[in-house]
């Protein structure tokens, strides 16, 4: 899941929200594209750009960091 600063415009409130995941045992990181690798926000929110939720951080980032890249229909390889 992640959060992105609009919920208040869809009636809801992020910062209960951020607690109640945190509650849940989710953890709060950042996705950095460009190095292929989630950074751990340790319970923080991103306070720029979005802040993903996560159950198993260290199990996601190996899989992210070890995904077969792709080209986008643009012709950019990610």
């Amino acid at each position: 899941m992640e959060l992105n600063g609009s919920g208040a415009r869809y009636g809801f409130d992020e910062d209960a929200l951020h607690q109640s995941l945190l509650q849940r045992g989710f953890q709060t990181c950042r996705y950095e594209p460009g190095e292929r690798r989630l950074r751990p926000l340790h319970g923080q929110r991103s306070g720029q750009g979005n802040a993903f939720y996560v159950r198993d951080l260290e199990r996601l980032a190996e899989r992210v960091s070890t995904a077969r890249s792709f080209r986008l229909g643009t012709g950019v390889a990610v």
